[in-house]
């Protein structure tokens, strides 16, 4: 008779093993024809010895590679790796997965070439210094970096950050690095209204995109707070790009050039 416990050890064994309890169970339902019908007798690999196809050779198919043999062999995705022997080696620039039928993911930077966790905050740290410049010479939007960035941002550096720590980072960030250096009861504290005073009425400023009266909002100054936001993430990883956020000046004014004396309620 063999034992419950007998068989749970060839269920977990290695497949070395598995080989040889597979075979003392063979041998124990020849000699005893009555355990042909009961389990595990009845079911593979025991009733069908170890012609099974988990435990034969694995053709795998072009791009992929037989990782181990465990139970023949399990076939691996290679796409954006090099087949070694058994082994998949990703090409520079993409991610390795730790599991799953696949050895490679995406690019380390979906938008870039970068090889390593360096690199990609590198290109980042450019990419976005970039944009900060071409919004401060009126190139690019506020509104669009309000818009976008952010998310255009977290995309890109998800090698280096997932969402959980942008969105702790970001509630630190706004209550410790952003300090409006303006006069607190000016208008400008609410938005850069200069050009636009002509628009005012009773408080409120027709919104150039809708055509609606609205509360005056500060785009630069959010947009302007966004890059630095995005300088300060790279920071948390041990990345700092001093372009978008010094540590060595975390309060920095980058604002710009702003009026003190704005225009009068019409």
């Amino acid at each position: 008779m063999v034992s419950t416990n007998s068989t749970i050890a060839c269920i977990v064994s290695t497949a070395a093993v598995m080989q040889t309890c597979i075979a003392a169970l063979q041998a124990a339902a020849a000699a005893n024809a009555s355990l042909a019908a009961t389990f595990p007798f009845n079911v593979p690999p025991v009733a069908q010895g170890l012609g099974l196809s988990s435990n034969s050779d694995v053709a795998c198919g072009p791009q992929q590679a037989l990782s181990s043999s465990r139970f023949g062999g399990e076939c691996i995705d290679c796409t954006n790796a090099a087949i070694q022997g058994s082994q998949c080696i990703c090409y520079p620039g993409y991610t390795a997965n730790l599991i799953g039928p696949a050895a490679c993911g995406p690019r380390i930077n979906p938008a870039g070439n970068a090889s390593d966790a360096a690199a990609l905050a590198w290109q980042l740290c450019q990419l976005y210094g970039t944009s900060l410049d071409k919004m401060m010479q009126g190139q690019l939007s506020d509104r669009l970096v309000l818009n976008m960035y952010l998310d255009a941002f977290s995309q890109q550096a998800a090698y280096l950050l997932d969402w959980t720590s942008i969105y702790e980072a970001n509630q630190t960030f706004w209550k410790d690095y952003v300090v409006d250096w303006r006069m607190p009861k000016s208008p400008s504290r609410w938005a850069g209204v200069a050009p636009n005073c002509s628009a005012c009425t009773n408080g409120m400023f027709k919104d150039i995109y809708t055509g609606r009266q609205v509360r005056a909002r500060d785009d630069r100054f959010q947009a302007v707070n966004t890059f630095r936001l995005l300088g300060y993430l790279l920071f948390t990883v041990s990345y700092p790009c001093p372009q978008l956020w010094d540590p060595q000046d975390p309060l920095k004014d980058m604002y710009g050039r702003y009026d003190k004396t704005m225009c009068a309620q019409l």
